[in-house]
């Protein structure tokens, strides 16, 4: 791994800032740590992602599908519109939503990021309406993003990626440089200070070069609904457009360490709330440490199995249709 790629997954003590808020140690949820399966460990170190080998349920699909729809009839500020002036992304995470789906992934950020809590730091819907050119996304790496606008200090987060409708080779799914999370490479950057350059296909802050794709493998995010997939934040990706006649729609949550804070560069402003959330009473998820009994939290309980145990399979694939999102 190169000194670049190994400084940045070092100390997590940089930019921390103390919590001291006794309602939000009342209100953080308790969570086991389940452990990630060594064969889906071993893909998502070699590849920079893997999927994951349980899927969301067809509820938690639905508690999705409703979001959108929600965000879209109240006109919220967090949606995003593409190159052709279609709605892009809807953005924002509302305390308490769809606990049994966040509980999971919490559970897994957890272990994946070998840490004692976890908050939500970023969280979205992608809707990429059909077209023959709107819809591409060039080669690029989100902590670039992260680091560069909001000042997050090393890599200690994770991502989770939920395929809401179908993801084929046509309708623009997410591609993976695999490994490329352990290559060293410097973003080109855009003089751009709106926070909506993190999300425009033209007008994207930091991009990667094409040509550094190389020789090395590509990969497409593929799958039925509900299919779930881990990513690191050093991964490059990049999709083209949805050439096939319905919605591809991919649902997204960054866990970060909650002592990874980031730290506002110098000279910037801060993202929107809905774009980038701070720790709250209600975004944060914390390691039980003790099963069955209160902690020190106070009121907090810890959650049961049947609430985060991402290792039960789904003996069916969910079957909910995403809207249209007109």
């Amino acid at each position: 791994m190169s000194a670049l790629v190994a400084m940045l997954r070092s100390s997590r003590t940089i930019g921390v800032r103390p919590l001291h808020s006794m309602s939000m140690m009342m209100a953080t949820k308790l969570v086991k740590p389940f452990p990630v399966p060594s064969r889906v460990q071993e893909v998502h170190d070699r590849h920079g992602w893997a999927k994951m080998e349980f899927k969301a349920s067809e509820e938690e699909l639905a508690q999705i599908d409703r979001y959108v729809v929600d965000r879209v009839a109240t006109e919220h500020p967090g949606n995003v519109v593409d190159d052709e002036g279609r709605l892009r992304a809807v953005h924002g995470y509302d305390q308490g939503w769809n606990p049994s789906l966040m509980n999971r992934l919490a559970s897994r950020a957890l272990s994946f990021l070998d840490c004692d809590s976890v908050y939500v730091y970023q969280f979205r819907v992608n809707i990429k309406t059909p077209s023959k050119t709107a819809g591409s996304w060039s080669l690029h790496r989100d902590f670039d993003f992260w680091h560069g606008m909001d000042g997050m200090p090393t890599t200690n987060a994770i991502a989770f990626h939920i395929l809401v409708s179908e993801h084929t080779n046509t309708n623009g799914p997410v591609i993976f440089v695999d490994g490329s999370h352990r290559v060293e490479v410097e973003a080109d950057a855009k003089d751009s200070k709106d926070w909506k350059s993190g999300f425009g296909e033209s007008t994207l802050k930091y991009t990667l070069p094409e040509e550094l794709i190389g020789e090395q493998p590509c990969t497409p995010m593929t799958g039925s609904q509900g299919t779930v997939a881990s990513m690191d934040p050093l991964t490059w990706h990049y999709s083209s457009p949805n050439t096939e006649s319905n919605n591809r729609v991919l649902f997204s949550v960054i866990f970060n360490d909650i002592t990874n804070l980031p730290v506002q560069p110098e000279g910037t402003s801060p993202r929107p709330h809905y774009i980038v959330s701070q720790p709250t009473e209600r975004n944060i998820w914390k390691r039980a440490s003790a099963f069955g009994s209160q902690s020190a939290v106070g009121k907090t309980n810890i959650l049961e199995d049947q609430r985060v145990n991402c290792l039960r399979p789904l003996t069916s694939p969910a079957m909910v249709q995403p809207s249209q999102y007109a």
